[in-house]
């Protein structure tokens, strides 16, 4: 791959339709769960919530791959919290 090549990755629109779309499957599971769980009465792991986007953005029209790709994401990331190793991560090389 040649500069040239990458820069034409930053100016494609499809890379950045495809970016949105994953974020969008990042936000989607902390919006079910602020619509849900006050409407339920349940308090169900964060994981969950990533687990229906991840089963759920199979169905949708386009980008369908992208939503999982980011629900799927949200509940790795959800999961690290979980088991403090995101904090680990995030920590080092701050030379403490």
């Amino acid at each position: 791959m040649t500069l040239n090549d990458a820069f034409g990755i930053v100016a494609d629109t499809g890379t950045w339709e495809d970016a949105s779309a994953v974020l969008a499957g990042f936000l989607a599971p902390t919006v079910a769960r602020n619509v849900i769980e006050p409407n339920t009465g349940q308090d169900l792991p964060d994981e969950v919530y990533g687990i229906l986007v991840v089963l759920g953005g199979q169905y949708s029209p386009m980008y369908g791959n992208m939503v999982t790709l980011g629900g799927a994401t949200y509940t790795v990331d959800k999961l690290l919290q979980r088991v403090n190793l995101k904090q680990s991560i995030t920590q080092m090389g701050e030379g403490n």
